[in-house]
């Protein structure tokens, strides 16, 4: 189990405090490497990770030079490792040509057989991001099994993307005037984050990202509101039923 965190928008000095706090609340999540996606404000993409807990992150060189300049973006990762060896490569986020994201849950071993590049790569997130770069998000899912919540920002669309099926959670947020956005694996974190920042939490601000759905986003220019997400169905794959065949011996 990871955590999944993160912030995009309006981004100032305060947003991007609710993002640390974000990041250190998800090591109950996992503590075996902490990671950040970050968009400057003029697209550049940036990564960011190493085997260490947050506080001892954010003391990086690689880390303080995620929150230079202005920024629009940070996606935030906790991991527990499941499958490869704790190192910096397999520490999330996972940035490719086309996209860089992150992924909490686990896939089923058959899955990762069925990814061109499940072989590859030591961890099941990293082989299939690899595969979401080359072919698209719409191809993969619906071959694999397992468990997911998945965040990333499309490199070439320009768009922030998330997605879950019931085995995972997460929960996303903006503040009151709709220019900022905020989520977290977790309910709880995510609500107390922004409250001791003075940051609304109305109910009516706080949704759980609905299940096997590709939510995507256009993150709108300074001090303007998000629009309204597009969304598309997006299931994962469902094993045909199996019949049994009955057998009659003869008299």
């Amino acid at each position: 189990m990871c955590g999944i965190s993160g912030v995009a928008g309006s981004v100032t000095g305060k947003e991007e405090l609710v993002f640390r706090q974000l990041l250190f609340m998800n090591t109950v999540r996992g503590s075996d490497s902490t990671g950040i996606a970050n968009v400057k404000r003029d697209g550049k993409v940036y990564n960011a990770k190493d085997i260490v807990e947050p506080w001892y992150f954010f003391e990086t060189k690689q880390s303080k030079r995620a929150f230079e300049g202005v920024n629009k973006l940070f996606i935030g990762h906790n991991r527990a490792a499941t499958r490869g060896k704790i190192s910096r490569n397999n520490a999330h986020p996972f940035h490719f040509d086309n996209v860089i994201g992150v992924h909490n849950g686990t896939l089923y071993p058959s899955s990762i057989n069925k990814l061109k590049y499940g072989n590859y790569y030591e961890t099941d997130s990293e082989a299939l991001y690899a595969e979401i770069d080359e072919s698209g998000i719409e191809d993969v899912i619906p071959k694999i099994e397992g468990a997911w919540a998945l965040v990333y920002w499309d490199i070439k669309n320009q768009t922030l993307n998330m997605l879950r099926n019931s085995d995972r959670t997460l929960y996303y947020a903006f503040n009151n005037e709709k220019t900022v956005m905020f989520w977290s694996s977790e309910h709880g974190m995510l609500c107390s984050a922004m409250e001791r920042n003075g940051i609304s939490r109305k109910i009516e601000n706080t949704h759980l990202l609905l299940e096997d759905t590709v939510h995507t986003w256009t993150i709108p220019e300074k001090d303007k509101a998000f629009g309204e997400a597009s969304r598309k169905a997006l299931k994962g794959f469902i094993a045909p039923p199996q019949t049994h065949t009955t057998h009659h011996r003869g008299m």
